[in-house]
């Protein structure tokens, strides 16, 4: 009896040990100068269709202005490469008026805002990816507060991502 609840236990342990090593993933560190031979990307925008269309039509406008032209793949398992971007949502204080975060609202001093972050992956395997590029916004400077949409950092990211494949 308490040696089936040993090896129960025992199971359940190990169970959970992969798990938890499974999402320890290995990053690598590479540079833009490994974008310049690509041919399929793969745009993942977690589920915001709206800016991974803008991002892909930022992607193919550019490309058109250095006559150079990629794939944009439907599945990760299709592509040489990933662009990953999505705003984290954060709850500022304190906010700074050049940053977008106002003293305003129902809650002086407290604001709601989006980060943009952005990553440039190659996928080496299941636990092992090499960043190539990142998305460098200061937090403070680039907030953007909920409601205003005049920014768009994803165009901003795609013409980076653009700029680094053309090889300028």
């Amino acid at each position: 009896m308490y040696l089936k609840k040993i090896a129960f236990s025992v199971i359940l342990l190990c169970s959970f040990a992969v798990t938890a090593m499974a999402q320890n993933q290995t990053i690598e560190y590479g540079s833009a100068d490994e974008l310049k031979d690509i041919e399929k990307v793969f745009v993942d925008t977690k589920a915001d269709m709206a800016v991974r269309d803008r991002i892909i039509a930022e992607i193919r406008n550019s490309l058109r202005s250095v006559k150079r032209d990629l794939k944009i793949v439907s599945k990760p398992e299709d592509s040489d490469i990933h662009l990953r971007f999505y705003y984290e949502t954060q709850t500022v204080t304190n906010g700074n008026p050049n940053s977008g975060t106002v003293n305003s609202g129902p809650y002086p001093g407290v604001a709601l805002v989006k980060i943009p972050v952005g990553m440039v992956m190659k996928i080496l395997g299941e636990d092992r990816v090499r960043l190539l590029m990142s998305y460098d916004s200061d937090r403070g400077a680039h907030g953007i507060r909920i409601n205003w949409s005049w920014r768009k950092p994803e165009a901003e990211f795609a013409r980076k991502f653009v700029n680094a494949v053309a090889g300028r």
